[in-house]
């Protein structure tokens, strides 16, 4: 009796999950793109290497100059996304003025709404400098990317309804503008006001800027539907007004 011959099953190869594969070993062979002279291959080495340079900076630091000269290059059209690169291996080297210096030029891709260290620290030091700047009165101009940087902050903060971070941020600044929307934005306008009054007086250091900022918060106060009368009251003896108190 023939016996049937069994046709050996044919077993198909895994598709590949981008998700199981492990992460490579090192970011040479992206880093070599870098020096093509192929723009597309020097994008596709970027995009890749955001994803690993957490992991593999230190090979990426010797790359520094390349990577900031193709941030450099106005003609790149991943400029922005080689600055955002060059910024954290800069964050991770622990040279935050040049991972600031860089994460300006980065746009979008530095991401303020991010609660990553180099995010978070990175936001810091640049609402600092912005401070610093915006109190200096001989300084006319602020670079658009930081003023940038600090404007995506207070969306991100209005976004959340972090009042409090807005309010700290706004006085410290001097943006009173800031602080008015925050406070007409906000579900409890009240306690953001005693807030803004007890803050006022710490943070404000400058006579004239607390002057607007008292003046500013009697224009608030009589904007509630239940005026807290004690409250204007306290800021007009702060500003030496006796006569409206009476």
């Amino acid at each position: 009796m023939a016996t049937t011959a069994t046709m050996p099953m044919k077993i198909q190869p895994p598709v590949p999950n981008s998700e199981l594969r492990p992460m490579a070993s090192s970011a040479t062979g992206l880093l070599a793109f870098l020096d093509e002279s192929d723009p597309k291959l020097q994008s596709y080495a970027l995009k890749n290497l955001v994803d690993v340079i957490d992991l593999h900076w230190a090979e990426a630091a010797s790359c520094l100059p390349r990577i900031e000269e193709l941030a450099e290059d106005s003609t790149f059209e991943s400029a922005q996304l080689a600055a955002y690169v060059a910024s954290k291996v800069f964050f991770h080297l622990e040279e935050y003025n040049d991972a600031l210096r860089l994460a300006l030029g980065a746009g979008n891709n530095f991401d303020v709404s991010n609660k990553s260290e180099f995010v978070s620290t990175l936001v810091s030091k640049c609402i600092d400098k912005y401070i610093e700047l915006r109190k200096d009165k001989e300084i006319s101009a602020i670079d658009h990317r930081l003023e940038n940087i600090v404007e995506r902050t207070f969306e991100s903060c209005f976004s959340e309804q972090n009042w409090n971070q807005v309010i700290g941020i706004a006085l410290e600044s001097h943006r009173l503008d800031v602080v008015e929307k925050a406070i007409h934005s906000s579900d409890s306008p009240k306690s953001l006001l005693r807030y803004m009054f007890e803050i006022c007086q710490t943070l404000v250091a400058q006579r004239e800027i607390r002057r607007e900022v008292l003046k500013l918060l009697i224009k608030l106060h009589n904007d509630q539907q239940n005026v807290d009368f004690p409250a204007i009251v306290s800021c007009h003896l702060l500003l030496g007004e006796a006569e409206p108190v009476s």
